[in-house]
């Protein structure tokens, strides 16, 4: 016997043709009552579905990185002293959520680069706290973890395994 939940995503979704065939001859066998979704619980199931997607993405790219996939993407092409150049002159501010999966993932790959001899390189701004609150509305920052650069006035937005990617992303025309 087919569960409710199931008998609901078959109906809800006509591309799981494959599984009709396992669902009972009638509702009556299925003991599924017919119900209307409100927009509220609509709302609710696409949050959670978007909330499960984002967290299957992080730990996709987890295993990624931890298998070796992205290894070659990691390595920066150009030496350290010449990175910490770069972002200096970019003067890059890095807009994060402290329970987003993919801010906690790009301030891993940021890391080494954030501070170099007492001098902070990156400038890391937790979103949530007020006083950014203008500044966010002031930039249009529709994602996060969105990264500035006050010398392009470009935006970057999401997860990026690999700091050459940034730098390359603000420094193309």
């Amino acid at each position: 016997m087919v569960s409710q939940y199931a008998q609901w995503i078959i109906q809800k979704n006509p591309k799981v043709v494959e599984l009709n065939s396992i669902k009972p001859n009638t509702e009556k066998e299925a003991n599924v009552e017919k119900k209307e979704i409100t927009e509220n619980e609509k709302e609710i199931i696409n949050y959670i579905i978007e909330d499960l997607k984002n967290n299957l993405l992080n730990e996709l790219n987890k295993i990624k990185i931890q298998s070796g996939e992205e290894k070659e993407e990691e390595k920066p092409t150009r030496n350290q002293d010449e990175i910490i150049e770069i972002l200096r002159d970019l003067k890059l501010k890095v807009y994060y959520l402290d329970g987003c999966g993919y801010c906690k993932l790009f301030k891993e790959t940021l890391k080494p680069y954030t501070h170099h001899k007492n001098e902070e390189i990156i400038e890391l701004r937790d979103a949530t706290k007020p006083n950014w609150t203008s500044i966010l509305k002031e930039l249009n920052i529709s994602g996060f973890p969105t990264t500035v650069s006050e010398k392009t006035k470009k935006q970057l937005i999401g997860y990026v395994p690999s700091i050459d990617t940034v730098i390359n992303h603000f420094l193309k025309d």
